[in-house]
C-alpha cells in the first residue's frame, strides 16, 4: 500500500527533475544549442547521460527478470558482450568519424555520404526507432503506476500522462543540455536506490545461512553446475546482435554533442566498465531475492513482484523514484533525438518550396510535443514491448547501422548500392512483420544484418566502379593518428617503467624516507599474521609454527628498525636491494602461504587482497605484478599442495554470513583506502616535481641574471666610449712630438692602438652576445632523445590529471637534440601545461 511518505518522495523527485531540466535548459536561442548543446558539455556529463540513456525501462522490465531466471548466464552475457563492444567502438570506430563531427545527427552524416534519399530514409527509421523506445518507457511507467494504484484505473492513466508531460516539458524546452543534466541526476538516483534494496532484502531475511544454501542450490547461480561451454557458445549471436547497438540515434547523438573526436572517444571509453557494474548490481538484486526466499513464478514479472512487497514507509517511494528516473532518462533522450531528426533532416525536404526550410526552435518544439503524443497513443495499442523493439530493430539495424559502420571503417559503395540494400532490408522486414505476421527474434535481425552487409559488398563489385568508391580508407586521419600516438605512448611508458624496475635509482626511490613507513609495514605484518593464524587449519599449525614465528620476527624488526642505532634515513645500497625482498616475503609469500593453510577461506583471501593492494602503494603496479607472478610460481613447489578451485568453493559454502561480510568489508576498505592514498600521494608528488622543476629553472635564470649584472660594467657602452677617447688622446699626444725625430716609435704606437681597438671590438661583441643569450653550463649540455623527453613530460602532465592530446607529426629525421635536459623538460612541461 502506498503511504503519504512514498507519494511525497515521488512527487519531490519529479519536481526536482523538472526544475533541473528547466534551469539548465534556459536561454536556448539557436537550433544548434537545442540539438547538440553547443558542444560545450564536460566528458563526464556526456558519459553518464549515455549510460542513463542505454539503461532504461527495458532494464527494469526485461533485464531484471532475465537476471533472476538466468543468473550467471545473464551476468556473463552483459559483461563479455557489452564491454568489448564499447572498447572496440571507442578505439576503432570513433576516431574514423572525424568528418562527421560538425553534423547534428546520424541522418545528416548518412546524407553527406550517400545523398538526400538515404538521409530521408535514415531519419524516418531513426524516428520510428525513437518512438518505439519512448513507447516502451511509457509502457513500463504505466505498469509501475498500475502497481502503485491497483484499484483506481483512472489514476493510473492520469499519472502516466503526467509523467510523459513532465518529460516533454524539459526535453522540449531545454534541449540537449537539459536532457544530459537530468540524465545525470536520474542515474544517481538509480545508483543510490538499488544498493538500498539489496540491503533491505538481506536485512529482512530470517536465516542468511539457509538463504545462501538455497541460492547455491539454484543451477543458474552456481558456476559449477552451469554448462560454461554451452553458455559461451550461445553468447556469439548476442555479440553480433549488440555489435551495432551504439549506432542507435539517441546513443550516437552523444558523439555529435562532443566538442571533438577525442572527447567522444573518451566518452565511450569511460563507460566501458559501467555495464559490468550495472550487470553486477542487477545480479545482486536477483541473488538477494533468492536468499530472501522469494519464489517468483515464471508468469510473474520480477519488477512487479519487487514493488508488491511490504516495506517500511518511504522505501517504496525510493524504489519507484529510482525506476521512474531510469525510464525518464531514456525517454527524454529518444524524444529529443526524434524531434532533431525530423527538424534537421526531414523538414528541409518537406518545406523545400516554402519561405523558410531551415531548422528552427519553434518547429523542433512543436515536433517534440507531437512525437510525445504519438508515443502516448501507441501505448494503448502495444501489448508486447519486447516484440515492438525487435520489430523496429528489424527495420533500423540492417538498413542504417550496417552501412554506417562499414562507411566508418573505410568502405564507401555507390549511393544506388546503399539505396538498394536499404530498400531490400526494409522490404524483407515489412513482409515478415505485416504480411506473414511473424514474431521477430534476434536471430531474424542478425540474419538480416548479414544479408544487408553481403548485398552492399556484392552489388558494389558487380556494378561498374566509380571514382572515390570502395575501400577509400579514412578521409581525415588526424584523429586516428592521434589515437595511435596515444596508444604508442602508453606502451612506451609501460616499457620504460619495466626497464626502470631493474635500475638502482628505482630501488633508491622506493626505500622509505620516513620512519612511520617502517612502523606501519611492521605493524601490518604482525596484525596480518595474527588474524591469519585464527583461520588456518588445525593440521597445519605445528608444522608451520616456525614460519609463523619468522614472520612475526620480521614484522617486529621492521617496526623497531627506526629506533635502532643502525637506522639510516637514506639507507645504504645493501638496504636498497634488501627492501624489495622483504616486501616480497611479507606481502606475497606469507599471505599466499596463509591462504593455502586456511584452505582459501574468505578471510585469508581478503588478507591476501589487502596485502597486494598495499604492495601497489609501496612499490608500483608493474613491480607488484612481477613479484606476484614469481610468488605464484614458487608456491607451486611449496607444501602443502592443495587444489585452489575445490577448496575455495568448499570454504565459501562453509563460511558463515558474518565471516563473508567481514571479508567483503575488509577487502573494500583495503582496496579503496590504499588506492585512494596512492592516488592522492602520486598527485601530490607530481605537483611537487613540477614545483621543483620550476624552482630550478627560476634559480638558473636568476643566477645568469646576476652573472650578467656583475660583468655589466666592463661591457657597458659608456666604459667603451671612454676607452676610445683615451686611446685617441694618447695617440695625438704621442705622435705630435715624436713624428719629427723617430718614425719607428710611431709604428709601435700604431700597433698598440690597434690592439686596444681590437679589445674594444671584443667588448662590444661580448655585450651583444650577453644581450641575446644566457651563458649556460657547457658540461650540462649533451645529446638527448626527443621522443623519450616528450614521453616523460606527457606522463607528468597526465599524472596531474590534466587532459592532453599531443599529436606530433614527423617533419624531420632528427631524433636527438644537444641541450640541457633539465631545462628542456622544464620548458616543455610549463608550456604544454599552460596549453
Amino acid at each position: 500500500m502506498v503511504s503519504h511518505i512514498d507519494l511525497m518522495i515521488i512527487g519531490l523527485s519529479l519536481i526536482g527533475t523538472l526544475v533541473i531540466g528547466i534551469y539548465y535548459g534556459r536561454g536556448i536561442k539557436t537550433f544548434q544549442e537545442y540539438a547538440v548543446g553547443n558542444r560545450k558539455m564536460s566528458t563526464s556529463v556526456i558519459a553518464i547521460s549515455l549510460i542513463a540513456t542505454v539503461y532504461g525501462g527495458g532494464t527494469l522490465g526485461v533485464g531484471l527478470d532475465q537476471s533472476y531466471r538466468q543468473g550467471f548466464e545473464r551476468l556473463i552475457a552483459q559483461s563479455i558482450l557489452i564491454v568489448p563492444m564499447l572498447y572496440l567502438f571507442s578505439r576503432f570506430t570513433i576516431p574514423r568519424m572525424k568528418e562527421f563531427e560538425k553534423h547534428f545527427s546520424i541522418a545528416e552524416s548518412m546524407g553527406n555520404l550517400y545523398g538526400s534519399a538515404v538521409r530521408i530514409i535514415t531519419a524516418l527509421l531513426g524516428i520510428l526507432l525513437a518512438i518505439a523506445y519512448l513507447t516502451t518507457q511509457i509502457k513500463v511507467g504505466f505498469e509501475i503506476m498500475s502497481i502503485l494504484f491497483p484499484k483506481v484505473v483512472q489514476l493510473q492513466t492520469y499519472s502516466t500522462i503526467l509523467l510523459i508531460l513532465l518529460v516533454m516539458a524539459y526535453a522540449t524546452f531545454g534541449g540537449a543540455r537539459a536532457v544530459a543534466i537530468t540524465d545525470v541526476y536520474q542515474f544517481l538516483l538509480f545508483g543510490l536506490c538499488f544498493p538500498i534494496l539489496i540491503f533491505v532484502l538481506l536485512f529482512s531475511t530470517e536465516d542468511l545461512a539457509t538463504g545462501w544454501k538455497k541460492l547455491t542450490a539454484v543451477p543458474q547461480f552456481n558456476l559449477n553446475k552451469m554448462c560454461t561451454g554451452h553458455t559461451l557458445t550461445s553468447l556469439l549471436p548476442g555479440f553480433i546482435f549488440r555489435l551495432l547497438v551504439l549506432v542507435i540515434p539517441a546513443y550516437i547523438q552523444r558523439f555529435y554533442m562532443a566538442s571533438s573526436v577525442g572527447q567522444a572517444a573518451k566518452v565511450f571509453n569511460k563507460i566501458t566498465i559501467m555495464p559490468c557494474i550495472i550487470a553486477l548490481l542487477i545480479f545482486s538484486v536477483a541473488a538477494a531475492l533468492h536468499i530472501h526466499g522469494d519464489n517468483i513464478p515464471s508468469n510473474q514479472n520480477v519488477l512487479r513482484y519487487i514493488l508488491s512487497l511490504s516495506y517500511f514507509p518511504g522505501m517504496l517511494g525510493i524504489l519507484v523514484t529510482a525506476m521512474l528516473a531510469l525510464l525518464m532518462s531514456t525517454a527524454d533522450s529518444h524524444l529529443h533525438i526524434a524531434s532533431v531528426l525530423f527538424t534537421n533532416d526531414l523538414w528541409p525536404f518537406i518545406a523545400k518550396f516554402t519561405k523558410s526550410d531551415k531548422p528552427s526552435l519553434k518547429m523542433v518544439r512543436i515536433i517534440s510535443i507531437c512525437i510525445g503524443i504519438i508515443s502516448l497513443l501507441m501505448v494503448l495499442h502495444t501489448t508486447n514491448i519486447l516484440q515492438l523493439m525487435y520489430k523496429t530493430y528489424y527495420f533500423y539495424w540492417p538498413a542504417v547501422s550496417v552501412p554506417f559502420i562499414i562507411a566508418c571503417l573505410g568502405f564507401r559503395p555507390r549511393s544506388v548500392v546503399v539505396l538498394t540494400a536499404m530498400g531490400s532490408s526494409i522490404l524483407i522486414a515489412g513482409i515478415v512483420i505485416f504480411i506473414k505476421k511473424q514474431a521477430v527474434s534476434h536471430n531474424h535481425v542478425i540474419l538480416s544484418m548479414i544479408v544487408s552487409a553481403g548485398s552492399l559488398f556484392s552489388l558494389h563489385y558487380l556494378l561498374p566502379k566509380r571514382p572515390h568508391t570502395g575501400w577509400v580508407g579514412i578521409q581525415d586521419r588526424s584523429a586516428w593518428d592521434l589515437q595511435n600516438q596515444i596508444t604508442k605512448r602508453w606502451w612506451l611508458a609501460r616499457l620504460q617503467r619495466l626497464k626502470m624496475l631493474c635500475t638502482k635509482s628505482y630501488r633508491v626511490s622506493i626505500f622509505p624516507t620516513q620512519e612511520r613507513t617502517f612502523i606501519a609495514v611492521g605493524s601490518y605484518t604482525i596484525i596480518n599474521a595474527i588474524i591469519a593464524l585464527c583461520f588456518i587449519q588445525r593440521q597445519y599449525f605445528l608444522p608451520y609454527i616456525y614460519f609463523y614465528m619468522l614472520l612475526m620476527a620480521i614484522g617486529t624488526i621492521l617496526a623497531l628498525y627506526p629506533a635502532l642505532h643502525a637506522y639510516q634515513k637514506g639507507g645504504t645500497p645493501l638496504l636498497h636491494g634488501l627492501w624489495p625482498m622483504v616486501l616480497w616475503v611479507v606481502l606475497f609469500i606469507a599471505p599466499l602461504q596463509f591462504a593455502k593453510l586456511g584452505h582459501y577461506g574468505p578471510m585469508v583471501c581478503a588478507l591476501l587482497i589487502a596485502s597486494i593492494s598495499l604492495s601497489i602503494v609501496l612499490l608500483s603496479v608493474e613491480c607488484s605484478s612481477m613479484l606476484l607472478f614469481c610468488a605464484l610460481l614458487i608456491h607451486k613447489f611449496l607444501p602443502p599442495y592443495v587444489n585452489f578451485v575445490d577448496l575455495f568453493w568448499e570454504s565459501l559454502k562453509k563460511a558463515s554470513v558474518i565471516e563473508l561480510m567481514l571479508a567483503v568489508m575488509l577487502v573494500t576498505a583495503a582496496v579503496v583506502g590504499f588506492f585512494l592514498y596512492k592516488y592522492l600521494r602520486d598527485k601530490a608528488t607530481a605537483k611537487l616535481n613540477i614545483i621543483e622543476l620550476t624552482r630550478t629553472y627560476e634559480q638558473r635564470i636568476s643566477l645568469e641574471a646576476i652573472y650578467s649584472q656583475a660583468h655589466w660594467a666592463r661591457l657597458d657602452a659608456t666604459a667603451g666610449g671612454t676607452l676610445l677617447r683615451a686611446m685617441g688622446d694618447n695617440l695625438q699626444k704621442t705622435l705630435s712630438p715624436i713624428a719629427r725625430n723617430d718614425p719607428h716609435k710611431i709604428e709601435s704606437e700604431v700597433a698598440l692602438f690597434n690592439k686596444k681597438l681590437q679589445k674594444f671590438s671584443d667588448c662590444l661583441t661580448w655585450r651583444a652576445q650577453e644581450e641575446r643569450s644566457l651563458k649556460l653550463n657547457k658540461k650540462a649540455i649533451h645529446p638527448i632523445p626527443l621522443e623519450l623527453t616528450i614521453l616523460k613530460v606527457n606522463q607528468q602532465i597526465l599524472d596531474l590529471g590534466e587532459p592532453l592530446a599531443l599529436l606530433l607529426r614527423k617533419q624531420t629525421d632528427v631524433a636527438e637534440i644537444a641541450v640541457d635536459p633539465a631545462l628542456l623538460e622544464c620548458l616543455l612541461l610549463l608550456n604544454l601545461w599552460a596549453i
